[in-house]
């Protein structure tokens, strides 16, 4: 399988809910917690669904149905953005784009997996409420029996990364890894060391759809090198 690790990849900030925001906004949005936020800004969506880009946010453990609780069990509102956003909170055919991460292989089976997936684990399969080892074992087990099919692979690029690091006292790198059976890059390096963050991948959607910008720090973002 084709794949590059971003070595030189950074959060933008602690906790994890600003890094997740400011991926989806190109900016902070002046959030700088984990508490309930209610973001009045544009973001990705606006711009796929103007260029009638496909999307969905599958979470785990997420009961759907619009539930804007910030915990739900092994479920966190803070790692999943769109949640915390005014214009999809209140738009009832844009929150019901956000669901339960059962919901995957149904849309596999169905062929109906959009064009832009966000996929957010739970907190034990993230590792925040267990550890590496766990999380990693998880990985496996849920990319292995879903990375052949063609209904998710076909021209696709699979982006796992982190919302921040494990400890403020050190640079904010996380770990941040391409690939794909699809996936293709100018250069046959498996390691990329530009510096890059959050703003980068999103400025990398943005431009793979041609979708213009947020007027925010995606504008200046460095575009991932494909």
């Amino acid at each position: 399988m084709n794949r590059v690790v971003l070595s030189n990849y950074m959060a933008l900030t602690h906790p994890s809910q600003p890094n997740y925001i400011g991926l989806i906004t190109g900016s902070l949005s002046g959030v700088w917690n984990d508490l309930e936020v209610n973001v009045n800004r544009k973001s990705i969506v606006d711009l796929l669904e103007a260029k009638g880009i496909t999307w969905k946010s599958y979470q785990e453990a997420y009961s759907g149905g619009c539930d804007t609780k910030m915990r739900i069990g092994t479920y966190a509102r803070k790692h999943n953005p769109f949640m915390s956003i005014v214009n999809i909170q209140q738009n009832p055919d844009r929150c019901a784009k956000i669901v339960s991460a059962d919901q995957l292989d149904t849309d596999i089976a169905n062929d109906e997996v959009p064009q832009f997936v966000f996929y957010t684990p739970d907190m034990n399969d993230d590792s925040h409420d267990t550890n590496m080892p766990y999380a990693s074992k998880w990985f496996e087990g849920f990319l292995e029996p879903r990375i052949g099919k063609t209904e998710l692979n076909k021209n696709t690029m699979f982006v796992a990364t982190f919302d921040e690091n494990f400890t403020y006292t050190i640079k904010n790198q996380i770990m941040t890894v391409l690939f794909g059976p699809d996936f293709k890059r100018s250069s046959n390096k498996a390691e990329d060391d530009t510096p890059y963050n959050h703003y980068s991948l999103l400025r990398t959607i943005e431009d793979n759809w041609d979708l213009g910008n947020l007027g925010q720090k995606d504008v200046d973002a460095t575009p991932i090198q494909l």
